[in-house]
């Protein structure tokens, strides 16, 4: 694959991250910090649209936060812990 094949642009319309143009580069490793371009599964997909959170066949762009073998914990008051190296 060229580098030009490695490199596309997606635009983001969902509120998670500012509504935009963002360039995708498939060669370059992940890191903690950065934001990645995701594609729901199927069942995913589906849910989101029944619930109008999303187009069909969208990506949808997400800060990482953390990496194996770390743990997030997700709480449902909205809350995030700081990632942990699982034991």
């Amino acid at each position: 694959m060229s580098d030009a094949a490695r490199v596309t642009w997606i635009y983001n319309a969902t509120p998670s991250v500012p509504t935009g143009w963002y360039r995708v580069d498939y060669a370059r490793p992940i890191v903690l910090g950065e934001l990645v371009a995701w594609r729901p599964s199927v069942s995913q997909d589906h849910w989101m649209q029944q619930r109008g959170y999303i187009a069909k066949g969208v990506f949808l762009i997400k800060q990482v936060v953390a990496a194996a073998p770390q743990q997030v914990c997700w709480q449902p008051e909205g809350n995030i812990t700081e990632p942990t190296t699982g034991s």
